[in-house]
């Protein structure tokens, strides 16, 4: 499978996917597949943008310099910025922060697009490719979607699978065609099986290529095949798109999938074992999330966390704990899956899972290692193969307090917590980050006024901080300084704060909102506040929900936007200054990817990467060079290849290379290229590379990196920058704790008097660090030190402690607390300190290698 996001990664963004892949939770990258499926390997890309692959290794597709098989995950070499990653029969490739893509493996067919048919066993460059948002790998060829829309595709061409009209073998990437003088345009998502392709553009259509000896491509018309894309028959409102071997499957906005080709072995899950030409929907599917597809089955990932699997069992693939295949989804889901796996991906006979915390889980043919347990045996249930993160962040969310999901699932805020915001239990600021309490299982972690909301990973949302309008959504208008469950909802996909209002966007595409309700910007037709979520009328598609002071705007899935709320500086879009009390469609827009809304204004990023604002241009916020306002969307001048925005007062986009732009007020340097004056049109913010997300409110602009460090510039007043100071700053400050930390774990030796902890750094190559730790149980305490070379990516330094006196350590809570101070020929590069709460525990041997 090529779980491909639609809009994105965060994804991770890790990412993320949201909304059936289709969207990410806060603008980040459109491209965002954390974990890949090979033919006989697997991959995933860990918290500080490294890569770790493990499986069959013969034509050096693991990427670390051998053609060694690896049991367990090893480092693939020389990628340190990665968002996205796939895998195909023999190759993988990988997805860079600055657009570009590089491949590793088999090259016999010029899969990895570097030239040649030389076998790489380490990354090489694809040539010639940049401004990549979406990628994929067939089994012998490989594909992108560019920020314009085009798809490109490279290696094997047998059965016209790259789509150029001719049946060629390239070893460089060549443009899909819709016709032979026409490219295939609008694409937003692409995925490739053995000898085909398909791509989703921005309607929600579908188009495939190549082989149809399975009816994959879905086209009545297409029967000997096609070497030019042709449009699948009766499909629409599509949000993500995967291929196997010869099947597809397309997740669609209603919540439903459709399926279509090869069902030899039942994959198609509709109770019979006949091919089809056409979609067909499997047999009693709902609450759906997410779809894979792998050789000869189907897998999916249903919104209260299960997988179940569908099709041929006779290598494990279906993980059910048995061995019977079914041709329709099974009652049986995928066994031993822990901490609400996100996404989901399959490939030849074996699946893994990404769970909310970063870790991953396999499960199927295992022959050659490719589950990445240490072992070769088939396991019809899924095993841990690689652990979850400890230090980056995945999303970022600022207001007056700023708060970022860690990769591992926990929450972290920084800023004002006056009113419980920071949702650590107290009403105290915090200029460092501070845990949030109650959960470790955060997808995003969003930002309001006063107060904050969390989506978890099985889809449920909680809130806290002030609630005087109701935005916390829990039936109650009282304050809570922890984490409480919003009433009714269980299957969002994306939530949306701003001011005194929340909404969210549940998994068939319905809107739901809660809290102020003046300006009618709950969308229900009223203007009255409520304190349990009420329904957006006349919104069935949505994708995405971006909220404002007294504006909602949905992205629906056919790339228009509707927005409803107040309206008297024209932040509806509507060619108007009417307010409207349910969901308006903005004029014009028909092609939008994503969208995001500030306090009197609105943007969306279109196909292409071109951006249009509109509404309140006072500060030079709609980056037209004026300060006229507009109430119809106008052209942000001189970007055309943004991949996110981020609406405010001061707006801000990443661009397709990891650089940013940011435009409009400058009053507290939050522009981030020094204090001056506003401006009117997009102006480059220095010292950032390989960005991710961002994130702008009020007068504090934060980005994250392919690396998870929040950078933070502007307004500092409250420690929104998370530097451990209130001192404003108009450049980019790096946030605390994100490059150093403690592992939680740590271990008892020597029955008490001696403590194991890891401290974690992620600090340039060629750099040393020096580390001095803390540890303190009660009235017990002992001191460590450590220092190495640094790597570049998360490196792992064990400190070893002796318990102060005649004292003992003993199992249970502890807390550490450390220095770091990392030096580059001889000169302090950076110097931080931070503090975690652990847990010491008995060693075991396996413990103690961990």
């Amino acid at each position: 499978m090529r779980n491909t996001s639609a809009r994105h990664y965060v994804t991770v963004l890790w990412m993320a996917a949201i909304a059936h892949g289709a969207v990410t939770m806060d603008g980040s990258r459109r491209a965002g597949n954390r974990i890949a499926a090979g033919g006989s390997h697997s991959c995933a890309i860990i918290e500080d943008g490294s890569i770790q692959c493990w499986g069959l290794n013969g034509n050096g597709q693991i990427g670390n310099g051998t053609v060694t098989n690896q049991s367990r995950p090893v480092p693939v070499q020389n990628i340190n910025n990665a968002i996205s990653i796939t895998a195909g029969g023999a190759h993988t490739c990988a997805l860079l922060a600055n657009g570009t893509v590089q491949c590793w493996g088999l090259n016999s067919n010029g899969q990895l697009g570097d030239g040649t048919q030389t076998n790489r066993i380490i990354p090489a460059t694809v040539i010639g490719l940049t401004g990549v948002s979406t990628l994929a790998a067939g089994n012998n060829h490989t594909c992108a979607v560019l920020i314009n829309s085009e798809v490109r595709c490279w290696g094997s061409n047998s059965t016209g699978q790259l789509g150029n009209g001719n049946t060629t073998l390239q070893k460089t990437p060549v443009t899909v065609r819709r016709a032979l003088l026409i490219n295939l345009t609008g694409a937003v998502d692409v995925t490739a099986g053995n000898l085909h392709t398909c791509a989703r553009t921005s309607s929600g259509t579908v188009f495939c290529w190549g082989s149809n000896n399975d009816s994959q491509l879905g086209n009545a018309f297409a029967i000997q095949g096609s070497d030019l894309p042709v449009q699948v028959t009766g499909l629409n409102g599509v949000l993500a798109i995967v291929a196997g071997a010869s099947h597809n499957c397309a997740s669609r906005i209603n919540g439903s999938i459709q399926c279509w080709g090869d069902n030899s072995q039942g994959q198609l899950g509709n109770r019979s074992f006949e091919d089809s030409l056409i979609p067909v929907e499997p047999n009693g599917l709902n609450n759906i999330k997410a779809v894979s597809a792998g050789k000869s089955h189907t897998c999916l990932l249903r919104t209260n966390g299960q997988v179940q699997c569908w099709g041929a069992n006779n290598l494990a693939q279906l993980g059910d704990q048995t061995a019977t295949p079914s041709n329709t989804p099974t009652s049986l889901q995928v066994a031993n899956l822990f901490n609400a796996p996100v996404a989901i991906v399959s490939r030849n006979d074996h699946s893994c899972a990404l769970t909310v915390s970063g870790g991953v889980q396999c499960w199927g043919r295992n022959d050659q290692s490719q589950l990445g347990d240490g072992g070769t045996t088939n396991l019809n249930f899924a095993v841990n193969t690689l652990a979850a993160g400890t230090i980056g962040a995945r999303t970022i969310s600022t207001g007056s307090q700023t708060c970022a999901t860690r990769v591992s699932g926990a929450g972290a805020c920084w800023g004002l917590g006056t009113k419980g915001q920071l949702g650590n239990g107290g009403i105290v600021s915090q200029s460092v980050p501070t845990a949030v309490a109650g959960f470790v299982d955060a997808q995003h972690i969003v930002a309001g006024g006063e107060y904050t909301c969390a989506l978890r990973g099985r889809g449920g949302v909680q809130c806290w901080g002030t609630n005087s309008s109701g935005q916390l959504g829990n039936g109650s208008n009282t304050d809570s300084a922890l984490a409480v469950p919003v009433s009714g909802i269980e299957d969002a996909i994306q939530v949306a704060t701003n001011s005194n209002h929340t909404c969210a966007v549940r998994v068939a595409g319905s809107v739901q909102c809660w809290g102020d309700g003046s300006d009618g910007k709950l969308g229900n037709g009223a203007s009255v506040s409520s304190n349990v979520p009420v329904t957006v009328s006349g919104l069935t598609d949505a994708v995405m929900v971006a909220t404002a002071l007294n504006h909602s705007c949905a992205l629906r899935v056919d790339g228009t936007v509707q927005c409803w709320g107040n309206n008297f500086r024209g932040q509806l879009g509507t060619g108007s200054n009417t307010r409207s009390s349910t969901a308006v469609a903005v004029s014009g827009l028909t092609d939008a990817i994503l969208i995001s809304t500030g306090s009197l204004n609105s943007c969306a990023v279109r196909v292409g990467g071109s951006l249009r604002c509109w509404g309140s241009n006072v500060n030079g916020q709609l980056g037209n060079g004026t300060t006229v306002d507009s109430n119809v969307p106008v052209a942000v001048t001189g970007v055309t290849d943004a991949v996110s925005v981020s609406a405010s007062s001061t707006a801000c986009s990443s661009l397709v290379g990891g650089s940013v732009k940011c435009w409009g007020d400058n009053n507290q340097g939050q522009i981030g290229a020094g204090l001056g004056p506003d401006s009117t049109v997009p102006v480059n913010v220095p010292q950032l590379s390989d960005v991710v997300a961002i994130h702008t409110r009020s007068f504090t602009t934060c980005a994250l990196t392919a690396s998870g460090q929040p950078f933070c510039w502007g307004r500092n007043t409250e420690g929104e920058f998370g530097d451990g100071t209130t001192v404003s700053k108009p450049s980019p400050t790096p946030a605390l704790s994100f490059t150093f930390n403690i592992d939680p774990n740590v271990t008892i030796q020597s029955s008490g008097k001696k403590a194991k902890v890891y401290a974690l750094a992620n600090c340039p190559a060629d750099a040393r660090v020096k580390i001095d730790l803390t540890l303190t149980q009660g009235s017990v305490s002992g001191d460590g030190h450590a220092q190495g070379e640094c790597t570049g990516t998360l490196k792992r330094y064990p400190i070893t402690m002796n318990a102060n006196g005649n004292q003992r350590f003993a199992p249970g809570a502890a807390v550490g607390s450390a220095d770091a101070e990392v030096r580059l020929h001889g000169q302090i590069l950076d110097r931080q300190h931070w503090t975690r709460n652990v847990v010491i525990r008995v060693v075991t041997d396996e413990d103690d290698e961990h």
